[in-house]
């Protein structure tokens, strides 16, 4: 049979007389409300919301934690039996202290210092007894938080559906009962909770615990690099016995950089000879590392570094130098006729041209490196403690995956290089050329009627294509823990089932994949 736990805050020698007679009895020996302890709870008001107006705000000089002490299962201050002819003071001692679990089996506290909390309840100033029980827990918590006499909060069979929970100092929170009318019974099976934002804890002096819960955060990311949690407990003294939380889905990815926008310039011309490569690609930028954990969570790290242009393509192979050839060349000489009579045209011998040589193209420049970095990916994680102490006995804690580091802006390409141009053709002076003197404008008078012209040499090579730009740097992975402890806190886990997920993938292009594990 699953068992509720109880803990013995009042069996150090010399603190017995603590668990003084002054207290009002709220429960017989052997059920929930004492876990196998004759204990009480002073009642310091009436029951919460009596004029049915929500309670007014406790003036408690200890900022609203509870004096009275509690049970064995979920109390603040547990006490054990005593002489009821002495009193003392209220004790409070590490909640890491536990007993073996009593069996599942009694009935709850009916004093007023207890609400009650059902599924089609009704949320009221006035709501929370047996016969008129609340319908919400987040209620309920804020009916607590204004009365300081409230010390426990009875939870019957789920599914509640809650925003967010923040707990109350001192304010213990227990379910496995079954609900019939105005009867109550312990059955030991957790309600579900689904809540869309982590229960709180801030700040929790008193010890305060929760007792046979299954909490699910059905939160998804919606936000870039955006982590999940269960349970945030911050510099808080918290027990969990038998409690489940489970954060399912996958935490945020990491934004991706910004990608380049400009890339190389073309070739131009004029450049001198070169071996016509093409470019090297840009290198990468540096990667974003972990992020860092604090009170708040664990905010990403980012962005990566940006990338690198690309190299410039090598300008162009020298151009092949052409060899002299020989022409035939025509002059004109003086016409001692006057037009139309006739004219003296003659040829003169093969001269020797040096055709003009080619050029070689130019090499491109290489394009931007991608502008930013990518950012790290959030974390998954039921129960992250920072500060404080934390017991759990029993249980499951069972996290999704991390997100994805986000990528690295990519670079540009490079521009393409210049084509080679071959040498301009080369034109010797020809008879009757255009502007010519001594010539007659008559068919075959002469014995070269057009110019004649030398090719120029043959082309330089193109020039290389310049590189592409490096990609910027990438970012970690976020991380996937059942819980996470930090800030000096001290958690202890008995018999506690933790599932992690997978960490999240890397960023390209050199993120680094985000830690998996049961804890840090």
């Amino acid at each position: 049979m699953k068992k509720g736990l109880a803990f013995a805050w009042c069996v150090i020698p010399g603190l017995l007389a603590a668990c003084g007679s002054n207290l009002t009895g709220i429960g017989d020996s052997g059920t929930p409300g004492d876990a196998g302890h004759d204990t009480s709870v002073t009642v310091e008001a009436g029951e919460p919301g009596q004029d049915g107006n929500p309670p007014p705000t406790s003036d408690a000089s200890d900022g609203g934690s509870k004096e009275s002490s509690t049970d064995g299962t979920i109390g603040k201050e547990d006490v054990a039996s005593g002489d009821d002819s002495s009193s003392g003071p209220d004790v409070t001692t590490s909640p890491d202290v536990v007993e073996e679990p009593v069996a599942c089996s009694g009935s709850p506290n009916t004093s007023a210092a207890s609400i009650f909390v059902v599924v089609g309840g009704t949320n009221s100033g006035s709501c929370g007894s047996q016969a008129s029980p609340c319908g919400t827990v987040a209620w309920a918590l804020g009916l607590a938080a204004k009365n300081a006499a409230v010390n426990y909060i009875y939870v019957g069979p789920g599914p509640f559906s809650e925003g967010e929970l923040t707990l109350v100092n001192g304010v213990s929170i227990q379910g496995g009962w079954l609900v019939s009318g105005i009867n109550w019974t312990r059955n030991c099976l957790a309600p579900e909770i689904d809540v869309t934002l982590p229960v709180m804890a801030n700040g929790l002096t008193s010890p305060t615990t929760l007792d046979t819960l299954s909490i699910v955060n059905n939160e998804t990311a919606t936000t870039a690099g955006e982590s999940l949690y269960g349970l945030i407990s911050d510099s808080s003294t918290l027990v969990l016995n038998d409690v489940s939380i489970s954060v399912p889905a996958t935490a945020g990815a990491g934004a991706a950089g910004a990608n380049a926008t400009t890339p190389g310039a073309p070739g131009g011309s004029g450049c001198t000879a070169g071996g016509g490569g093409a470019g090297g690609l840009g290198t990468g930028g540096a990667a974003a590392g972990a992020g860092a954990f604090g009170s708040s969570g664990y905010t990403p790290a980012g962005p990566g570094a940006a990338g690198n242009p690309g190299g410039s393509g090598g300008n162009g192979t020298k151009p092949v130098t052409p060899a002299t050839v020989p022409v035939d060349g025509g002059t004109c000489v003086t016409n001692p006729d006057p037009p139309p009579i006739g004219s003296n045209c003659e040829d003169i011998t093969t001269q020797p041209i040096a055709p003009n040589a080619g050029v070689p193209g130019c090499g491109g420049s290489g394009g931007a490196g991608g502008v930013s970095g990518g950012y790290g990916g959030g974390c998954n994680i039921p129960l992250y403690v920072w500060g404080g102490t934390v017991a759990l006995t029993g249980g499951t804690l069972t996290a999704g995956s991390g997100g994805a580091g986000g990528a690295g802006g990519t670079g540009e390409t490079g521009g393409a290089g210049s084509a080679g141009a071959a040498g301009t053709s080369t034109f010797v002076p020809g008879c009757c050329q255009s502007g010519g003197t001594g010539c007659i404008s008559k068919v075959n008078e002469c014995s070269s009627t057009s110019i004649p012209e030398v090719p120029g040499g043959p082309a330089g090579g193109s020039g290389g294509t310049g590189g592409t730009g490096g990609q910027a740097g990438g970012a970690a992975g976020g991380c996937s823990y059942a819980y996470y402890s930090g800030g000096s806190a001290t958690v202890t886990v008995s018999g506690t089932v933790l599932n992690h997920g997978t960490g999240g993938a890397l960023g390209a292009p050199n993120g680094t994949a985000g830690p998996a594990g049961p804890h840090n």
